[in-house]
């Protein structure tokens, strides 16, 4: 009896081992080599492809293909040290997918980081005055027929020059905006352009129209890329207070990044991440493909969704099983 016993306690371990073997060479086959660890947590090729295609348009100026794998390991190795400190802070109660997850526990973390006072909002105006600046401008413009077309251009000068003459007659600008002006997105409200500042606009253009001292000021004809313009002064933003909640976006934007950093270099330091560097140069990232279809997004893919609930109390877990 006890020999019958000790076989099947044998054989049991062995089917064990066999089992846990091709589990683990079915999840590498399916996710791809094993690229970083962090506290013995795998982060996989399948993982990094998947970022790529979620990144594809912030990562689009960097040509290297080494450098931009470098950077999507890094955001992955930073979103599982944030999900493992999520967990451990018991803050996965709230969420059920990971991304998710490290999104909203992050933003808890950083919504009692900062909260500027009425001095810093001074301290910064003082130090941005110039860009944070807001003028109200109307424009005229004529654009060529052909671009780089020395004939176009002639014709389109020639005619912003008219358009000129009537504003110095003392015709109304709007009315010739109205008439005359090829941007029909100002035209019909006879060119106004609204409050923007100095960023907003192209150079030239902003030169020409923060160059204006008083409301009612015309400009001389300013050439930019998009044709000729003339522009008039309507209004200017004067002081902190009609920018304070441009400063205090501006400010919480800057100090929320700082305090993101901070987060998780503090998490990245306590973690133990190993990367894989060999693996990494190995990975071919897959080209961007087209905007899915409304109604064509795809689901969570039920393995990982299996995966991250394994890492959450058994209650969570089964309290989202009985969801499916």
């Amino acid at each position: 009896m006890m020999k019958t016993i000790g076989t099947l306690l044998s054989l049991f371990m062995v089917l064990t081992l066999t089992y846990s073997c091709q589990t683990k060479s079915q999840k590498k086959a399916s996710h791809g080599s094993v690229l970083a660890t962090v506290n013995q947590e795998e982060i996989h090729e399948k993982e990094l492809k998947r970022q790529s295609m979620i990144k594809a348009h912030s990562l689009k100026d960097i040509s290297d293909e080494t450098e931009k794998k470098k950077v999507l390991l890094n955001d992955l190795i930073d979103d599982e040290v944030l999900f493992q400190e999520a967990i451990k802070e018991d803050f996965h109660r709230k969420e059920s997918i990971k991304r998710q997850i490290v999104r909203h526990f992050l933003n808890e973390k950083m919504r009692t980081k900062f909260k500027p006072s009425d001095e810093e909002l001074q301290k910064y105006y003082e130090a941005h005055k110039d860009e944070l600046q807001r003028i109200r401008a109307s424009h005229i413009l004529i654009k060529p027929e052909k671009k780089n077309d020395p004939e176009s251009e002639a014709k389109a000068l020639d005619k912003i020059e008219a358009i000129q003459k009537k504003i110095k007659a003392g015709e109304d600008f709007a009315e010739l905006a109205k008439t005359y002006s090829q941007d029909p997105g100002s035209a019909r409200r006879g060119g106004d352009l609204r409050f923007f500042n100095k960023r907003m606009m192209v150079k030239p253009f902003s030169d020409a129209a923060f160059a204006l001292k008083n409301v009612g000021d015309v400009s001389d004809i300013v050439k930019t890329d998009f044709g000729y313009h003339i522009i008039k002064l309507t209004g200017r933003q004067e002081g902190i207070d009609s920018i304070k909640h441009v400063i205090k976006a501006s400010l919480m934007k800057e100090k929320r990044e700082e305090a993101r950093k901070e987060i998780i270099s503090s998490l990245r330091g306590k973690a133990s991440v190993h990367i894989y560097d060999s693996n990494l140069e190995k990975v071919t990232l897959e080209p961007k493909k087209p905007p899915q279809k409304h109604g064509q997004a795809k689901k969570l893919d039920k393995k990982k969704l299996k995966e991250l609930m394994k890492r959450m109390s058994p209650k969570k877990a089964m309290k989202e099983q009985s969801k499916k």
